[in-house]
């Protein structure tokens, strides 16, 4: 989806003459166009580009033209408010890591070739996810080292973190990790998660090799579980593995979700954001929040636990 399409589709005709027509006093219009991809803005920084505010006073007729024109103005004017070099008290390699921004806690970091706005997506993506629950927001803070982000042009090991990957995690039949993945969740050892810029970005094939879904929040999941949830509720581990042995017997078959009640989990967390992939039958059979609670409503119920629903923040997906 082209960026700036979902902050049309939030107005009606009505509502966007409206706020088309209270710019000029409250600057309203910026700030929720912005909200709906990640960004914040003061009132004071809302008249930073005229040029922008011109294009969109004359895209009535092509306002998703102009939206993109918007963002991409405002890309170059904000970055600076949120991204800045990684801080000295972070243990990162600064010799490859020259981008950093705050997601709740969280480093999120890339080289300089990364686009800003895929670490804006990153820490978009991360607060909304903790933002329900401030427990497991706290134990994330603490228990993940950083958000790693793979330049769209480059592979998993070319991160300082992963060089050694292949030796300290062997694949099954001699697989390379390059070949097999975007991202990665957390491990207490590897205490990391990651996540591709061209799938951040949606770049498209043959970059993004998962170009329906989000890596990101995949990932996060993941994390979720492993360094926040399991921590914080032991039992929630009982109730996950009843969910998906129940699961298993009556829609998951042999798809990727299917593999183990990890990846049940983390599919699913997908599918609440809307952001799974069920085009390819071997991914999940549930790709959207309404089907999840159609199909899985119990899973449903647990997910709704820890993350708020799609529909109480701006989206996070695509």
């Amino acid at each position: 989806m082209i960026r700036g399409v979902r902050v049309c589709q939030c107005y009606s005709q009505q509502q966007y003459e409206e706020v088309r027509f209270e710019k000029q006093q409250s600057h309203f219009w910026l700030q929720a166009s912005l909200e709906c991809v990640g960004y914040r803005i003061e009132k004071s920084q809302a008249d930073v580009t005229n040029s922008v505010i011109s294009a969109f006073d004359a895209c009535m007729t092509c306002k998703v033209r102009a939206l993109n024109y918007f963002l991409k103005e405002m890309r170059m004017e904000t970055h600076v408010d949120f991204i800045s070099p990684v801080p000295d008290s972070l243990e990162f390699d600064r010799n490859y890591y020259k981008k950093y921004v705050d997601a709740s806690g969280i480093p999120v970091v890339a080289a300089a070739e990364v686009d800003g706005f895929a670490l804006l997506k990153a820490k978009r993506i991360i607060e909304v996810m903790v933002s329900k629950h401030d427990p497991i927001r706290r134990l994330l803070a603490n228990n993940v080292k950083g958000f790693l982000i793979i330049p769209k042009n480059s592979e998993m090991t070319t991160l300082p973190e992963y060089v050694d990957m292949d030796r300290r995690f062997p694949l099954p039949c001699d697989e390379k990790w390059d070949k097999r993945a975007q991202g990665c969740g957390w491990i207490s050892c590897l205490p990391y998660v990651s996540c591709s810029e061209a799938n951040l970005l949606k770049v498209g094939r043959p970059l993004d090799r998962y170009p329906r879904e989000s890596i990101c929040i995949h990932e996060f999941a993941h994390a979720v579980m492993d360094a926040g949830i399991l921590v914080h509720d032991p039992a929630f581990d009982d109730r996950l593995n009843a969910l998906y042995k129940d699961a298993k017997e009556k829609y998951l078959g042999n798809s990727y979700a299917g593999q183990n009640p990890g990846e049940y989990w983390a599919v699913g967390v997908q599918a609440w954001f809307n952001a799974a992939d069920c085009v390819h039958k071997g991914t999940t059979p549930t790709d959207t929040f309404h089907k999840l609670h159609k199909t899985d409503p119990s899973f449903a119920c647990e997910v709704g636990k820890w993350f708020p629903s799609p529909y109480e923040c701006s989206p996070v997906y695509p």
